[in-house]
């Protein structure tokens, strides 16, 4: 109806008048594949973050099931991680590393810990299917609503950064973080997981 067509008409204008392009009487009728305004092509994956504030960015869920008394990680097991390819080419630090190396999945990002699971089980997939890896190459890894999952652990060597993977802990954030930095909480969280090995000695 032409009462609808104009709603429609209204709504795109409010929509465009709120970017750095001002444009002016716009109509638009029985057309397809318009673009208005910039266009850019891009080749190659595309990560969109968009931030919606939620309930569960401010929970952190107490998965103690690693049997660390001070610090709850989720455990391998929790997430259903498959056992690594080769038992015996497990490889274990001979001292306290000295240095933790801070990344980032490069992928999408979830806000709960059922995600995490799904998005840190494909992670292990890429890496030991497609990396030919033994295992997850992380040591941990923090979701962004502020849970820890493990990886490789305190005790084994991971495969994350070449030539620093026997003297460093490697703690990865789950999402692509290029332009932004993880969520606060996740921040905190890798902190405090910093803090814990250092107090365990690991």
């Amino acid at each position: 109806t032409n009462n609808q067509l104009q709603q429609d008409f209204l709504t795109i204008d409010n929509i465009l008048s709120k970017g750095p392009n001002q444009y002016n009487n716009i109509q638009i009728y029985k057309s397809q594949n318009v673009h208005i305004g910039d266009v850019t092509h891009i080749n190659g994956p595309v990560y969109i973050n968009h931030l919606t504030p939620t309930i569960n960015q401010n929970i952190v869920i107490n998965t103690n099931t690693n049997n660390d008394e001070d610090y709850p990680i989720v455990a391998r097991r929790t997430w259903l991680a498959q056992p690594p390819l080769d038992p015996d080419d497990v490889k274990f630090f001979k001292k306290p590393p000295k240095f933790v190396i801070i990344c980032h999945s490069a992928s999408e990002e979830a806000y709960t810990q059922t995600d995490n699971n799904l998005l840190v089980r494909l992670i292990q997939q890429f890496h030991v299917e497609s990396r030919k890896w033994n295992d997850i190459s992380y040591n941990f890894l923090v979701g962004a609503e502020g849970s820890v999952y493990e990886g490789r652990g305190w005790k084994t060597v991971g495969a994350h950064t070449q030539g620093y993977n026997s003297v460093s802990i490697g703690i990865c954030f789950i999402g692509c973080y290029i332009q932004n930095l993880p969520p606060s909480v996740a921040l905190r969280k890798t902190k405090e997981l910093i803090r814990y090995g250092v107090k365990i000695g690991a």
